[in-house]
């Protein structure tokens, strides 16, 4: 009563000492700005409408959800109807697959080896121990599951330890001829510690050659003779470049024609003695990475043999994956007539960021990360796209050539889960997944008593009775062994290609939204633990992760098993970490264009217009944009995604502001919750793609979550989420 009447005497005018009419030139609008007690009435008033959108989560005007659990009331007093909560859990590993099933394996003091004499197995190596016995090494490590044993030069014993059982063709003596200079060089290098050059797992690496010594290719040569293990089999050398670089493989045929240097190899690689694998039971093997817990209709209908629905060897892995998802959305699906799909569950995604070091090599990247239709390829009767194109291998004779990434040689198992199921005759309906990726560790382990150098994920929820609305916490730890992990929480587009994933996917939202629309993207959020800075430029925190998907050829949308060398996963999303790569002194780590609200075009180069604090970082889609090439702009990493990827990382910023994204780095981060209202829709229309699609852009994923890296501290992040909703203009259809 007391806004009322307040806000009315502000209207009439009667804080002026006249009535309106008498009062002339001074608006309403003028008089809330000139009266303290107006200003005032006005906040409170728009406090209290704030509060009512968190509390009973209404929708505004003229829009419509799009979600089959419009933000998350559950069996709330204002559901459309009781619900429970309906999750799905998934992991991938870097290359954007659930990996093979041998690949994730619980260990136990009863394994033991088997030895194969004259055999590789393996590929990659995560460690090299110096020993005669990689029986005992490998069984020491929880991750190995095969060992390669060779003898060094020197006749020293060498275990090299590997995560998988992948064969590998022991490769044949090199001819006389690779080991006469010739004009070119192996591939970019990075410096490396000289003393690196003894790793097998590096790959390659570069020496600063003069203060080393070494003046000629000759002088090059003798320094890894002397002083480098079998990682020096081949060498580029460039006086000029003060360059003496390393590596363990190079293809002498198809040298790039870097100036002044010339590459040979130095040395035969030296043949296994033997190999070996761990030996265990099948059962030990982790279940395919998709988990669920649903309530539909008052009945929990996931059982715990949906959860440990694991491959046996019938069929491709990742395959099984996509057959799993579907399998347990059936049971988790809510049907409505009126909507273009039915609903199935909230996601979160984990992703275990390690890969060896040579990833991205002809042998490695087949079929690590995509199938291969040659000569090796064993594999078939599925739809290519699970598994992408060979083009996408970096030393591919017909993939751009690139340099090779250069990933941290750290375990790439998936993660062992804990399921709590929800308690569908429970008021709180209280349920959780607990996750980790230390294969040896105890997930029954209390929460507060689980090892701190452990990573560690949690992902709970329960009905609050007090609010009447269903709260959403999250919380990640990496280690120093699992150093790199993103975790999400959100929605993908119920059926379709979804998130960084080319087959026909299962999610949350009934419809497409389409970017153009003004839809909306609202959540409450409350961050309460932010400690994810780790090295390399890894920690971020997105708030939002938008996702499209369209051919960059036909400018049309991705669909389930389309073109993987033309389609391209577009993300947009707003950081409130990570690094800058995007400033006026380094333009190029900019998009090529900054579009203002009125369409105009503002170019990177343009230091008195471009706004450079509104973006941290961008990277094109090289292998499906032919136009990204003559751009000068970085190529997006070509192995982690299963279609071509482009990344947008813009910054909390006013420009975005205007859509109600964060205005600075404290807007709504740690220590500031506050209900999001993002209008997600009208902000892509300031995207800039070299690609553009050539019908309306559909949204098909919108996740909230950490990046977080292994720096100092803690290495982890909490936070609570709800009220989540995705709202379309009721007038527009969505895709």
């Amino acid at each position: 009563m007391y806004i009322l009447f307040n806000l009315n005497l502000c209207i009439d005018g009667s804080y002026f000492g006249v009535r309106p009419e008498k009062k002339t030139g001074v608006s309403p609008l003028q008089r809330f700005t000139m009266v303290p007690l107006c200003r005032t009435t006005v906040l409170l008033l728009l406090s209290l409408l704030s509060w009512a959108a968190v509390v009973f989560g209404y929708a505004p005007s003229g829009y419509r959800s799009v979600l089959g659990d419009p933000g998350m009331r559950w069996n709330g007093k204002d559901a459309a109807k009781p619900l429970g909560p309906r999750m799905q859990l998934f992991f991938y590993n870097l290359c954007s697959k659930a990996g093979f099933t041998n690949m994730s394996v619980i260990p136990s003091t009863k394994d033991t080896c088997t030895i194969t004499k004259g055999a590789l197995l393996g590929m990659g190596a995560i460690k090299n121990v110096a020993s005669d016995d990689c029986c005992t090494a490998c069984l020491n490590e929880p991750w190995c599951l095969a060992w390669t044993y060779w003898k060094s030069p020197n006749g020293v014993g060498n275990c090299d330890l590997k995560d998988n059982t992948v064969p590998q063709t022991i490769p044949p003596p090199l001819p006389r001829k690779d080991f006469s200079p010739r004009k070119g060089n192996c591939g970019l290098t990075k410096y490396q510690p000289p003393e690196n050059c003894i790793d097998t797992r590096v790959g390659s690496g570069a020496i600063r050659a003069r203060e080393n010594g070494i003046t000629s290719f000759a002088t090059c040569q003798a320094y890894c003779e002397k002083n480098c293990s079998t990682a020096c089999t081949f060498i580029s050398y460039s006086f000029a470049h003060d360059d003496c670089s390393w590596y363990t493989e190079c293809d002498l045929d198809e040298l790039p024609q870097g100036a002044d240097y010339y590459s040979a190899a130095i040395r035969q690689p030296i043949p296994p003695t033997s190999s070996g694998v761990r030996a265990y039971h099948h059962q030990q093997a982790l279940p395919s990475p998709r988990y669920a817990n649903c309530v539909v209709d008052g009945e929990q209908t996931i059982s715990k043999s949906d959860n440990e629905a694991k491959n046996t060897g019938e069929m491709d892995d990742e395959w099984f994956a996509v057959l799993k998802e579907h399998a347990l959305a059936s049971k988790c699906a809510l049907t409505d007539t009126k909507t273009r799909f039915p609903s199935f569950f909230w996601t979160v995604m984990s992703q275990n960021g390690n890969a060896p070091s040579s990833l991205g090599s002809a042998d490695e990247c087949l079929p690590y990360c995509f199938v291969d239709y040659g000569p090796r390829s064993n594999i078939s009767g599925y739809p290519p796209a699970v598994n992408a194109s060979a083009k996408r291998c970096i030393n591919d004779a017909s993939a751009p050539k690139t340099p090779r990434l250069q990933f941290n040689s750290k375990p790439m198992n998936q993660a062992k889960v804990m399921t709590a199921f929800t308690d569908a005759s429970s008021p709180e309906l209280i349920g959780s997944f607990n996750w980790t990726f230390e294969l040896d560790a105890d997930l029954t382990v209390p929460e507060a008593k689980f090892p701190k150098d452990k990573s560690l994920g949690v992902w709970s929820w329960r009905f609050d009775k007090a609010s009447q609305k269903g709260i959403v916490r999250m919380y990640q730890r990496v280690s120093e062994l699992y150093p790199w992990v993103c975790t999400y929480f959100g929605v993908d587009v119920g059926m379709g290609v979804k998130g960084n994933q080319a087959y026909d996917g299962r999610g949350m939202m009934t419809e497409s939204p389409l970017a153009g629309t003004d839809f909306i993207v609202r959540f409450f959020l409350n961050i309460t633990r932010d400690d994810i800075g780790g090295g390399g430029g890894i920690g971020s925190w997105y708030l939002l992760n938008m996702e499209s998907c369209w051919n960059q050829v036909t400018g049309n949308n991705c669909r389930p098993y389309g073109n993987t060398n033309q389609n391209s996963h577009q993300q947009v999303l707003l950081d409130y970490g990570g690094s800058d790569s995007c400033t006026a002194d380094e333009p190029l780590g900019c998009p090529v264009y900054h579009v203002e609200k009125n369409g105009t075009k503002i170019h990177r180069l343009d230091k008195a217009h471009f706004p450079y604090d509104a973006y941290k970082q961008y990277c094109c889609p090289c292998t499906s944009c032919s136009k990204c090439n003559d751009l000068n702009v970085p190529c997006c990493d070509p192995l982690s995604n299963s279609n071509g990827q482009s990344i947008y990382k813009i910054a909390p910023h006013p420009i975005w502001a205007v859509y109600g994204f964060p205005r600075n780095a404290t807007d709504g981060f740690l220590g500031d919750p506050k209900m999001h209202e993002l209008h997600v829709g009208k902000l892509w229309d300031q995207i800039w793609f070299p690609c553009p699609a050539t019908e309306s852009m559909e949204i098909i994923t919108l996740n909230i979550g950490p990046e977080t890296g292994y720096g100092t501290g803690t290495h982890d992040t909490e936070f609570f989420l709800s009220d989540f909703d995705v709202l379309v203009p009721a007038n527009k259809a969505s895709s």
